[in-house]
């Protein structure tokens, strides 16, 4: 990647222009640098789904588009649940997915949510089906989408067992509010569960976004009717797996969704879902009730940086680009 200037982009039809405070960045963003993303496009591209900002311009019948109309005035501070070309000082994005910022909370902040927090939503709640009293098993928790996974599940009344590959990543873990952290670079996560949890009190739901060996074990965990939602792969390793046997004997009920599918469909029940997640995301952020646990800044310049942080792993937490900084 590098920083170019660019044409400003312009708003297609019930789109709006943003003046970009922060952008968020994520696993889904070096997939697309890769061309392997689920709705990849062309390359050269700017990559960035997750951005806050204000408003700058409305493009034709976006006011019709939107949900609320009086927030696309000029200068409005809005979070954005979902962009396009968001590492950049203007990006475009949907007039029904735009949230006015909350009072009293940072425009520079709200760029963390609309990513990590709609997809552990919907991982939570419109897959998962999370019921209070339910004890979730979270991978990849120390990282932007696992930590908000994290924070929802304990809101519900879930108990949460955290898995990462460090000690710096299951503290973020914990203070998102994990009941039993297990690394897992230092022996088979499944043995470990089975030690602290006991035979008796096996795992009602796994939320996967790493994939491969990882999804296969965590069938082991699972309680009869247990369920795992998949909506990542960040292994890189495709899941080598017998459904029969892994699955079906226990009643084991396997799902999956795709963030960039969902918010590429223009289905008005797909478009709903979005928005009421969104919404209850939003919600929950303007009364405290979760906040991103760790965040780093960096500037816009050094985007490829954040992203050699997510390649190797060693980002803890959530990442954010100023793009005035």
């Amino acid at each position: 990647m590098e920083l170019v200037d660019i044409a400003r982009p312009e708003p297609a039809a019930g789109q709006v222009l943003l003046k970009v405070a922060a952008a968020g960045v994520n696993y889904a963003d070096t997939r697309m640098r890769a061309g392997s993303y689920v709705r990849q496009p062309a390359l050269p591209v700017t990559p960035g789904f997750e951005v806050s900002g204000t408003v700058e311009v409305v493009g034709p019948g976006a006011a019709a588009c939107a949900m609320d109309p009086s927030i696309l005035a000029a200068g409005t501070p809005v979070i954005a649940g979902d962009a396009t070309g968001g590492y950049a000082q203007f990006a475009v994005v949907p007039a029904d997915l735009l949230f006015p910022l909350p009072p009293g909370k940072r425009l520079e902040d709200a760029a963390a949510l609309p990513v990590n927090y709609l997809v552990a939503w919907l991982a939570l709640h419109h897959k998962g089906g999370l019921r209070p009293g339910e004890t979730v098993l979270v991978h990849a928790a120390g990282g932007g989408v696992g930590s908000a996974i994290t924070q929802l599940a304990r809101l519900a009344g879930a108990r949460v067992v955290a898995t990462a590959s460090s000690v710096e990543k299951l503290t973020v873990a914990r203070t998102a509010g994990a009941d039993v952290t297990v690394n897992y670079t230092e022996t088979d996560f499944v043995s470990q569960i089975r030690d602290i949890l006991g035979e008796q009190q096996p795992i009602d739901l796994v939320l996967d976004s790493v994939g491969g060996p990882t999804l296969v074990h965590s069938l082991k965990l699972l309680s009869p009717w247990g369920r795992l939602v998949g909506f990542g792969q960040a292994s890189d390793t495709p899941a080598s797996l017998d459904v029969y046997a892994s699955a079906i004997p226990n009643h084991l009920d396997l799902r999956f969704f795709a963030r960039g599918t969902l918010c590429g469909s223009r289905h008005p029940r797909d478009r709903a879902l979005l928005y009421e997640a969104m919404q209850q995301v939003v919600a929950l952020w303007a009364s405290g009730d979760i906040d991103p646990v760790t965040v780093h800044r960096l500037p816009l310049s050094q985007a490829s940086q954040a992203h050699r942080r997510l390649g190797d792993r060693s980002a803890i937490g959530k990442i954010l680009l100023d793009p005035e900084a």
